[in-house]
């Protein structure tokens, strides 16, 4: 028969590490930042929570250079047009990936958004990047 005393204790340890996951994913959510695009050309150096774009401040088209996938594999951002313009925003990624190519954002070399008030994520594979 199983001891009842360390059934109440596993049970412990897996309600600790139920909340201990629940608060680290609330502390990372807590810290995501939000970015604003002002200029034309715009590299991210560190990934955002939030890139903001007002493309109709800035140009008539924004570049946006992405990071390098392969150091940010699972990891996304996401991007938000604040404008009702047709201007575009272009994001371009330009390292190299696994196979020594330059990587892609949905298997192009640039991805273009052009919609009113366009919103959408994009997540490193680890060798390209993808809109999810």
């Amino acid at each position: 028969m199983a001891n009842p005393f360390q059934q109440i204790i596993t049970q412990d340890a897996e309600i600790n590490r139920i909340q201990g996951n629940i608060s680290a994913s609330l502390n990372q959510s807590a810290s995501l930042t939000v970015s604003t695009v002002n200029s034309a050309n715009f590299t991210i150096t560190q990934l955002p929570g939030l890139l903001v774009v007002p493309t109709t401040s800035i140009a008539s088209t924004v570049n946006i250079y992405l990071p390098d996938a392969l150091k940010l594999a699972g990891q996304s951002f996401n991007f938000k047009k604040t404008d009702t313009s047709s201007n575009a925003i272009v994001f371009s990624a330009t390292a190299k990936n696994k196979q020594g190519k330059t990587q892609t954002v949905e298997n192009a070399t640039t991805y273009s958004v052009t919609a009113s008030l366009a919103y959408g994520r994009l997540m490193s594979d680890g060798n390209n990047w993808w809109v999810v």
